[in-house]
Formats: structure tokens, C-alpha cells, sequence
């Protein structure tokens, strides 16, 4: 099996922690992965460690802004991943646009869904973002073939 993982908007803080962590402690070998390719900019990719199993696609459009990342994403990456003979693409950042499947994605950050909280922004660039990034992970959540929330079981 080979799994690619859409590292395209993953650039710092808590997800790219987590994808560092998540590549660290998996042993694919395992669960009959033979490959794991990981699309991102250089500044993610070198943050994650070397294995022989993993295969670091840099993407120059990936080190532009946001606007550069989402047209590769939704007209590049789903032809990368066919091309790559992916069984499976990770989308660990919540947003896809593109028409590859089957797709797994994460709930990484519940604040988008919060309306409460989303309200203590007031009119602001943060609550249009919020705003913004709920209707997208929402559509990508509907259409994921797979979904996983982080959440601590008690």
C-alpha cells in the first residue's frame, strides 16, 4: 500500500507538530504501507525525519502564499497522487479541494465550529478566516471517505 499525506497547508504550530510526531511514531511496515509520500514546503519537510519508507515531495508552490497552495492543491495534487499510485491520501490539514479518493482528513481544531467562541472576535479578519475555514472543512469533512477527530476517550 502507498499512502501520501497533503502536507500543503501545514507550516507551523500544532499541525506540524503533530504530522512530525504522527511520522515519528508510525511503523507502516506494520500495516502493509510500503510508502509514504509526504507533499509540503521545504520548511515543513525538513522538520520531519528521514526514514526509508518515506518519500519527501517538495512543491515550489508550496513555499507561496495561500492563494499559490490552494489552486496546487485542487488542480495538482489529486494528478500527483494517481500518478504516485497512492491508495490512500491523508489530508491531516482539514481542507481539500481536490477530486483524489479515497481520502482520510482530520478535525485538528475545533475553534472554526464554536460559535461562541468564534463570536468573542467580533468583526474582525480572524472571524472571517474562522468563518471561512468552517464552510470549506465542512464540504471536505462531507466528502472525506474517512474521518478522524482527535479527541481524548475517558
Amino acid at each position: 500500500m502507498i499512502v501520501g499525506i497533503d502536507a500543503s497547508n501545514i507550516r507551523a504550530g500544532g499541525g506540524l507538530t503533530h504530522l512530525v510526531e504522527l511520522l515519528r511514531a508510525i511503523e507502516p511496515s506494520a500495516h502493509g504501507v510500503e510508502e509514504v509520500l509526504v507533499w509540503g514546503a521545504a520548511g515543513t519537510l525538513n522538520r520531519i525525519e528521514d526514514r526509508p519508507w518515506l518519500v519527501k515531495c517538495r512543491e515550489a508552490s508550496l513555499e507561496k502564499g495561500l492563494l499559490y497552495r490552494s489552486v496546487w492543491q485542487r488542480f495538482q495534487l489529486s494528478g500527483l497522487a494517481r500518478r504516485a499510485k497512492c491508495d490512500v491520501l491523508l489530508v491531516p490539514g482539514g481542507s481539500f479541494g481536490g477530486d483524489f479518493h479515497p481520502i482520510v482528513t482530520m478535525s485538528q481544531n475545533m475553534l472554526p465550529f464554536e460559535g461562541i467562541e468564534l463570536r468573542r472576535f467580533g468583526w474582525s479578519w480572524m472571524t472571517a478566516k474562522l468563518t471561512v475555514l468552517r464552510i470549506v472543512q465542512t464540504r471536505t469533512f462531507q466528502q472525506a471517505d474517512g474521518l478522524i477527530f482527535l479527541t481524548r476517550l475517558t
